[in-house]
This record gives structure tokens, C-alpha cells and sequence, in this order.
């Protein structure tokens, strides 16, 4: 391991060699693409209005902002797609082609936020500063609720819109798998104790499931079937209602308390208030391998699978919920083609391979690739593994390593290089951090702080981040560049900051500072991919 040979060398007096690369390229035109194979979707959010558009493959793109008005520059082909759209998402109050591409204008005091997520580009219309700092909680512990319309289905329209009065019926994402048999489950978790109900019996069935996790700053509360009756978008203050295909959604703003969901007389109930420790231990749920490509998660009251789309990435979610309120995935991993997310009931997926489907049977959920493809996983640890680097839900983390196999890794990295040289210099910062995660993973720390550098450079904004001079220190720490890596000794933001700290000052000299540091944080080593 990198970290433990360079302590070694340290001591013997030796030195690690480095070497720098980077990754630039100007964007490339890319040719007209048909129209038909393009579409446009609108989200409005909480904070902001969102244009997404999808391509065949990633395009090159450049914005130029006049005003309140902002051309967009694209390959051709966008027409049909703007000229099918329904209404214009939050804080955009017109949308029309041009010659050179697209014109978005934005209403006054809005700004436009653009960046590329694989084939998609991505146009948040952001509220006005004094806006968005004036919004405060209606009543505490939950903030005033925002709604969150689903996703436009495109119908024709002339090619400049003018806002919708209402927004547009819900559309699904992926259709929902049928159930399949599967082995008995792992043992359930001891049901937590009974105390006084402070909570909200929510108006579905008996036999609902459920699954709740967080998002940014919002909570979502995903269900299984339909209300028992009617609800109106914002059913209690804080809180936001959507129907799904498959169920429903439950959008809570961000509160000083954690939100508990519970049964408790044969229905759900949730609990905006703070809950004893004692009630909300719950049993970790963990991903096992099962055969070359195949992922399978025992779980005490495995039920159903819902498909929506996350709110964070745009990316297809598959959740899978629970009867019972016993079980969690504790600790999230980033794989090749899914990201498990950490939840706080039952289960969620992030699909980042158009191939993959989750079933739900004998108390389990099962992730396979559609006509019996295999899944790329990388490399996944054992049980015993997994329950030895769980972390706390108060450990707080910084970085987002991916883990695989040294070839799917490299893959990984293909890639975003490739996506790379096609962004236009301003929407590279992002990317950049995450490509320099791969090369961190992947056990190449010059090549990631070289990466990081570059990123900085390019992107003023980025350059005052915290987090590209987290990882820039963190990757200078490891290659063994100690002078390049006095920016871990700050005051850290996260306990993974806190350990890299930890790490700096036990290499420089200090190990008395840093040696709480690093004990704190060693769970958080124990989760990193092996070549780091």
C-alpha cells in the first residue's frame, strides 16, 4: 500500500519519485446529430429550474451570457427537442433555437449553472441570490415545502415557449421488475423498543412498503402503492408529495433533526422528531456477490422495487422497499456500473448502466444485468469485510472513491477523459475531481494531484473550494510530496479530513497531534481501495 511504504521510506530516509500528468484537449465540433435521437426534459427543484438535454453521445458545448440571456452552442439537431417541449422548467422565461445552437433566457437576478453528466448536458436556472437566502423554516423541525414536479413528457409546441400554469403529469424512469425466488434471508435486527408516538400515521395501506434516505439536504420518503385517499402536494408544512407509476414520494427540506420511519400499528409513521439512540439501531443490510456479475442483499421484509429519478444526479434510482423497519445499508459503495447508496430503511441503487435491473423476492433484492448480461462490480469485499469497515452514520466523509478492478478502473478513466476533452474549459472543474478519485484509486497519487491542479486552474470558483484542496493535499500526502501537502493542516470539515490531517502531521513530525486524529478516522482507511 502507498501510505505504508512511504511511512517506511520516511523513516529510512528514502523519498518517493513522481511524475505529473494531466488531461486537457480542447472540445472537438461534434457532428449534427438526427433530431429524432435528442430530447429535452424539464425538473423544477428546490432552488432552481433544470433543463436536461439527452444525446446519443456527449457533445461539444460553450455558453456565452449576454445579459439575462445565454447562448447555448450546440451541434445540430436540438430543434425537434425544444419544439416538443410542453412548458419551461423554474426561473426560465424563454427558450428558442438559434443558428448557433440554443438561447435560454433567464428571468432577472437568475443565474445559469451548465455541466455534462455523461451524454447529458445540464442547465440549472438558479434562484437569485436574495431569494434564496430570504427562504426560512415555516415550522420547525421542517422547512416550508418546496414541490417537486416530475420529469415533462414531450408533445409538440412552437419552438419559443412561455411557462406552463400547471406542470405536466408524472413520468416513470425504469419499468418496474417482476419479483424472483431467492435463498432465506440473514438474521432480521431486534425490533427497537416502544415509546410515546410524537410522528404522523401517513395515509397509505397495511401492506405498504417503504424506504427512506437523504439526498442533499432533502429527505425522501419512498412508498410502495397509492394513498388511501387524496393528498394535496404539500400535505404538512416541510413536506412535498408526488404519485410515482409505482407509489409515491415524500420530499422532506432539510431540518436540525434526522426524520425516523417506523410501523407502529400495523402503518407507517414518521417521526420529524429527534429519536433515543435505542430506536433507531438497525440491522445492516450487505451486498454479496453472487456468481461473475450478480449482486444479491438478504433482507428481512425485502418487498418491492421503485424506479424514479434521483434528484442529485438525474440518474434512474432503483429503491427497493421494506415491510418492516428494521434493516439499512450502512456503508455505500461506488462500483463500475451502480452506486449503492446508504439509507436510512431499505434499500437504493443508482443505476449508472442502462442495463441494469433490481428484483425483490424471497426476502431479498437481487441486481442482475437485463438479458442475461453480467454486471461490471469490481472488486467486493466479503461479508465479514463489510461489516468490519461499516462506518457510523456520524462519520462524515470528503472524497468518493470508486472501487473495481484495476481494469475497470482504467476504464473508468478512459472515459472520463474522454468526456473531458470534449466540456468546454468551465465545466471541466467537477469532472477533473472526479477523474482525480479514480487515479487516487487506482494507486496513481501524482497523476490525481496533478489532475486537481489542473482543475483549480481552470475553474476560478473551484480554486476556493475546500474540497479540490482537500484532495489536492491528500494526493501530494501520498505521492510524498509533504511541502504540497501542508493544505490537509487546516481546521478539518469532515472526519476523513480529520484523518488526512492526522496523516500529514504524523509524517512531518507531529505525531502526538495527529495520533487521536488517526485513530478517529481508521474505520474510514479500512473502506479505501486497495491500491491506495
Amino acid at each position: 500500500m502507498l501510505l505504508s511504504r512511504l511511512l517506511l521510506a520516511m523513516l529510512i530516509g528514502g523519498g518517493v519519485s513522481a511524475q505529473s500528468a494531466g488531461d486537457g484537449g480542447a472540445p472537438t465540433q461534434a457532428p449534427a446529430v438526427e433530431a429524432a435521437r435528442i430530447s429535452l426534459r424539464v425538473g423544477d427543484h428546490a432552488g432552481y429550474g433544470r433543463l436536461v438535454f439527452d444525446w446519443p453521445s456527449p457533445p461539444a458545448y460553450s455558453v456565452e451570457r449576454s445579459g439575462e440571456t445565454h447562448l447555448v452552442r450546440l451541434p445540430r439537431g436540438a430543434d425537434q427537442a425544444v419544439a416538443s417541449l410542453r412548458r419551461l422548467p423554474r426561473n426560465v422565461s424563454a427558450l428558442r433555437v438559434v443558428p448557433a445552437g440554443v438561447e435560454i433566457t433567464l428571468r432577472p437576478g437568475a443565474r445559469l449553472r451548465d455541466f455534462r453528466m455523461g451524454a447529458r448536458l445540464v442547465f440549472d436556472a438558479l434562484d437569485p441570490p436574495a431569494e434564496a437566502a430570504s427562504r426560512a423554516p415555516a415550522v420547525p423541525p421542517m422547512r416550508e415545502a418546496r414541490p417537486r414536479p416530475a420529469v415533462a413528457q414531450p408533445t409538440a409546441s412552437p419552438p419559443e415557449i412561455q411557462a406552463a400554469a400547471t406542470p405536466p403529469p408524472t413520468r416513470d424512469v425504469l419499468p418496474a421488475p417482476p419479483p424472483v425466488p431467492a435463498p432465506p434471508p440473514l438474521p432480521a435486527a431486534t425490533a427497537a423498543p416502544a415509546r410515546m408516538s410524537t410522528g404522523w400515521t401517513l395515509p397509505f395501506p397495511p401492506e405498504t412498503g417503504a424506504a427512506m434516505l437523504q439526498r442533499g439536504e432533502e429527505w425522501l420518503i419512498i412508498l410502495d402503492t397509492a394513498p388511501d385517499m387524496p393528498l394535496p402536494a404539500t400535505p404538512r408544512p416541510g413536506m412535498s408529495y408526488r404519485a410515482l407509476p409505482a407509489g409515491a414520494l415524500l420530499t422532506l427540506s432539510g431540518g436540525q433533526a434526522s426524520p425516523f420511519l417506523r410501523r407502529a400499528g400495523g402503518r407507517w409513521e414518521l417521526d420529524t422528531a429527534p429519536a433515543p439512540e435505542a430506536a433507531i439501531e438497525r440491522a445492516p443490510i450487505f451486498a454479496v456477490r453472487e456468481g461473475a456479475g450478480r449482486l444479491a442483499m438478504p433482507v428481512s421484509g425485502a418487498h418491492r422495487v421503485v424506479p424514479l429519478q434521483d434528484p442529485q444526479s438525474g440518474l434512474p434510482m432503483l429503491v427497493g422497499t421494506l415491510r418492516l423497519d428494521q434493516s439499512r445499508v450502512a456503508m455505500a459503495r461506488h462500483l463500475v456500473d451502480l452506486q449503492l447508496l446508504e439509507t436510512a430503511l431499505g434499500v437504493a441503487v443508482i443505476a449508472r448502466s442502462d442495463a441494469l435491473i433490481m428484483r425483490a423476492g424471497g426476502e431479498r433484492f437481487v441486481l442482475d444485468a437485463e438479458g442475461g448480461g453480467r454486471l461490471a462490480l469490481g472488486t467486493m469485499l466479503s461479508l465479514a469485510e463489510q461489516a468490519s469497515a461499516m462506518l457510523p452514520e456520524t462519520v462524515t466523509r470528503s472524497f468518493d472513491l470508486p472501487h473495481g478492478t484495476p481494469g475497470e478502473l482504467s476504464a473508468r478513466l478512459r472515459a472520463q477523459s474522454r468526456g473531458l476533452a470534449e466540456m468546454a474549459p468551465l465545466s471541466r472543474g467537477g469532472p477533473r475531481l472526479a477523474a482525480a478519485e479514480t487515479l487516487l484509486a487506482l494507486g496513481q497519487p501524482q497523476e490525481a494531484q496533478a489532475m486537481v491542479q489542473l482543475a483549480r486552474q481552470e475553474d476560478p470558483l473551484l480554486a476556493s473550494q475546500g474540497r479540490a484542496a482537500l484532495l489536492f493535499g491528500a494526493a501530494a500526502l501520498a505521492a510524498g510530496r509533504l511541502e504540497e501537502a501542508a493544505l490537509l493542516d487546516i481546521e478539518p470539515v469532515s472526519q476523513e479530513a480529520a484523518l488526512w490531517r492526522g496523516l500529514y502531521l504524523a509524517l512531518t513530525g507531529q505525531g502526538e497531534q495527529g495520533a487521536a486524529l488517526l485513530i478517529n478516522g481508521r474505520a474510514i482507511l479500512r473502506t479505501y481501495p486497495e491500491a491506495l
